[in-house]
Order: structure tokens, then sequence, then C-alpha cells
């Protein structure tokens, strides 16, 4: 045996005693910085790392942007067949984060198919909260024509943060008692047909281009809010409970279906009551009720963009 050849083994041995060496966490947080594809991967590197990625504590799966010089998947059915086999070869085990990041492989593909390109993504995010996931982000991609129709009931007492885009949000808003840590929720370039969005643990509500109904108010019942951000939406203004811990809002009413509107300041008044139109409560704004205890209020309407900003002083004793 030469002396090169022996080196090189020597080296070899070296390097994967070193691998063997770290612990099962350490090597598990470096997975968790990979996609899913990437921490896979990773079991030609050594025997040590062969199976590690069944232990992943987040999954990350993403579809490249088409703009992606080497993509990994093929095509939609390429990725939907390694989600599928993944989820089915990776360990029973609770997940700390989960995003789905889907976008078109290919422009040509979407043009004559009238059917949504992931069909398993209900499974896949019924999958996440069952394994228990504190963050969940699902992207669709705009320019997909075909709307993603959430149907499965977002349920889970572990799940914290939430943000979905390109959705359409056929499921319960009701996150009061079956999603009772949830304290984050962003929701954008989605159509929202709950009639209430409820939960008493939620701090940070960020909803911005999406579609409210324009045949009843979707209220707002969240009682812990710290911070409203509510912006570039059609659909009628949603109705707000009392919000005594909110500090920050930012609210923008867009002119052009201001018609469709009631609020205080509104160019006309439709006097449904019966419908709550023009009042949530007796005498009380649909709106301006919710953000009144706001510490830092920027409400923006009309064409001339009014602004208007409340800034409350506390007096130290």
């Amino acid at each position: 045996m030469s002396e090169r050849t022996k080196n090189n083994e020597e080296s070899n041995e070296t390097s994967e005693d070193h691998i063997s060496a770290l612990p099962d966490d350490l090597l598990l947080d470096v997975l968790s910085l990979l996609t899913a594809d990437e921490a896979v991967q990773t079991c030609v590197l050594a025997r040590r790392w062969r199976d590690l990625w069944r232990y992943l504590p987040s999954l990350s799966f993403v579809v490249e942007k088409p703009s992606a010089e080497a993509p990994t998947f093929r095509s939609t059915e390429h990725f939907n067949e390694f989600v599928n086999r993944l989820i089915a070869l990776r360990e029973p085990l609770p997940l700390v984060d989960c995003e789905i990041d889907l976008y078109q492989t290919d422009t040509s593909e979407f043009n004559n198919d009238e059917t949504f390109p992931y069909p398993y993504l209900n499974q896949w995010i019924e999958y996440a909260l069952t394994c228990q996931a504190q963050f969940l982000r699902v992207i669709v991609d705009d320019r997909i024509d075909q709307k993603f129709l959430l149907n499965v009931p977002l349920v889970s007492r572990h799940l914290m943060t939430l943000h979905l885009n390109n959705v359409d949000l056929l499921c319960s808003m009701d996150f009061s008692s079956c999603t009772p840590v949830l304290e984050d929720l962003e929701v954008s370039s989605c159509d929202i047909h709950a009639r209430t969005v409820s939960s008493r643990s939620l701090k940070h509500l960020y909803i911005v281009n999406c579609h409210f109904s324009i045949g009843y108010r979707t209220l707002f019942s969240t009682p812990s809010l710290n911070s409203l951000h509510l912006a570039y939406f059609d659909g009628m203004i949603p109705l707000t409970e009392s919000m005594p811990l909110l500090e920050r809002a930012f609210v923008r009413l867009e002119f052009s279906s201001d018609h469709r509107y009631c609020i205080n300041f509104a160019v006309e008044d439709c006097g449904d009551q019966s419908r709550v139109g023009c009042f949530g409560y007796p005498n009380q704004s649909v709106l301006l009720n919710g953000l009144s205890n706001a510490i830092n209020l920027v409400l923006i309407a009309g064409p001339e963009e009014v602004r208007l900003q409340l800034i409350t002083s506390i007096s130290s004793p």
C-alpha cells in the first residue's frame, strides 16, 4: 500500500470519527437549516448521517422559483412524491416548525390544468398539526391560477405561529378552544369566509391584501391582541370587539370600495342594523370601537390618505 493511499484512509477515518462524535442534537440543528430535500441528501455523507433526516425537528418543503438555475424537482409530481415519501418514512416525532413554499415549476405546466397542482397540501398541513408543529407557514405562489382550498381544521394545542399566503380559507378561524396558545397569525392574499376570527391568546394579527365577504362582517374577537395590521382588503370592514391590551394598530381602508363600508365617517349610511350593517353595537362604530384602546393608531382612508394618529401619553407616578 502506497504512503499516499494510507494517509488518505487515515484521514477519512479521522473525519468520520469526528462526525460520529458529534451529538444528535447538534447534527439535527445543522440539518434543520436546510430544506427537506437538502437534508435527505446528507444521508450519503457518512454512516453517521444515514438516517438522521428521519428525526428532523423542522421541515422545510420548498419548490424552487422558476428562476432557479438547477431545480431539484423536475415537476410538481416529482415534488409531491418526494414530500409524501418523506412523511411516510420520517419517525413520528414532534415538529418545532414546518414551512411549505410552493411555486410553479413550469409556466406551461399550469396553462390547461384546472386542478390545483399540489393535491396533497391539506394532508401535509394536517400532518404538521398532528406532529404538534409550533410554527406553520404555507406560501402558495400567486401565479398559480388555481386557488388552494384549505378545508382541514386548524386544530392544535401546540401551534403558536400560523402564516398563510394565497389560500382560500374554508376552515373555521375560531381558535379559542382548539388552538389555545396561538400568538401570531399572518394572513395575506387570502379569501376569508369565516364569520369569526376568535382567539383569547392571539397577540399579533396581520391581514393584508385579503378578501372578506360582501354579505356579512367578520368579527374579530381577540381580547389579548397587542398589535393589529389590517390593509389592502376588500369586502365588508370587520367588526371588532374590545381589545384592552392593544398597543399598535395600522388600518388602511381602500377608497374604491368605500360605498360598501359603513363607519362613522363614511360618505353614506346603509342603515341596515338588522344585518349589523352600519354599527356593530348600538351607537358604536364597527371598526373604531375595538381600536379605541390603542396606544399608537394609524388609520388611513380615502383618496388623499387621511391619517389619524393617536398617541396616548402615560404620566409617571
